[in-house]
């Protein structure tokens, strides 16, 4: 009956799989074995349906049985952390994937990740560091959403060296998102690496990246800073031409200073001209 049920299941015929289901669950003289069985697979047969609260339901039923054999139960302790995670009830994951834990020989990256991830939701980010980098570290090509969890284990921590590191590790993954190089730039520019900020931020735009007003001022005042205001100006003038730098008073201004200070008078006229038409005061 089960076999018929389960092969109804893999055919995505859910109601059809769950009537064979509870038709076995309402006969008489059932052994433990049995019931804990019944409760497992309508537990499969709701998580296929989407309905995480009955199949966790179904699945701490099954479990209380105490009857499944070892390797079948800790599928199921696995499968049921993984649902009170999705679920919210961070408590209870921890309890089951520890308990998952203490049984398993070989534990393998993912599992690492889900306990580092459900700490995480606990805010114990110190506890959450050594699950995330054993996922890390156990996997030859990490994913990306690893490495994002460990930038918000230490972003917390406000351990900005390791931020940074992780950051850089990120990167190597998925380099074509403009986020990492920005919050790389910003980790660097707190931690006073000015020079590896400004570089960070140049690569991403040399890749055409930078497609942001904010993220464009941003280099244009590291390139300032770093003493480079010719590729200030131009990076701000380039920006408002794009129309992806807002032509108001304060791009102005910047692209003026630094004309400035690249000793180009004629050049910084225009924009003191517009920032004096746009500024709230006479300065410019």
């Amino acid at each position: 009956k089960l076999l018929a049920a389960y092969e109804l299941l893999q055919s995505d015929e859910y109601d059809r799989s769950l009537a064979i289901v509870d038709d076995l669950a309402g006969r008489r003289r059932l052994s433990a074995p049995e019931v804990a069985q019944i409760h497992r697979f309508r537990g499969y047969i709701y998580v296929n349906k989407g309905l995480s609260e009955r199949a966790a339901a179904e699945f701490e039923e099954s479990l209380a049985q105490q009857a499944l054999d070892a390797s079948a139960e800790q599928v199921m302790i696995y499968s049921l952390a993984q649902i009170y995670t999705q679920l919210g009830k961070y408590d209870r994951a921890l309890a089951l994937i520890d308990t998952w834990f203490q049984a398993e020989q070989d534990p393998k990256p993912d599992a690492w990740y889900l306990k580092a991830m459900i700490l995480v939701q606990q805010e114990k980010f110190a506890l959450a560091i050594e699950p995330a980098e054993r996922a890390i570290g156990m996997s030859p090509e990490p994913r990306e959403s690893w490495l994002a969890l460990l930038v918000v284990i230490y972003s917390q921590l406000k351990d900005y060296p390791k931020v940074a590191t992780a950051l850089e590790r990120l990167i190597a993954v998925s380099p074509g998102k403009p986020q990492y190089w920005v919050q790389l730039a910003a980790v660097h520019k707190h931690l006073e690496r000015e020079p590896r900020a400004l570089a960070t931020m140049q690569l991403a735009y040399g890749a055409e990246l930078l497609d942001d007003d904010k993220e464009l001022r941003q280099l244009a005042r590291l390139l300032f800073l770093r003493q480079q205001p010719h590729e200030c100006a131009q990076v701000i003038e380039m920006g408002i031409a794009s129309q992806v730098v807002k032509p108001d008073a304060e791009a102005y201004r910047l692209m003026s200073n630094c004309y400035i200070a690249a000793r180009d008078a004629e050049k910084a006229l225009e924009p003191l001209a517009k920032a004096g038409e746009l500024a709230s005061d006479g300065e410019m």
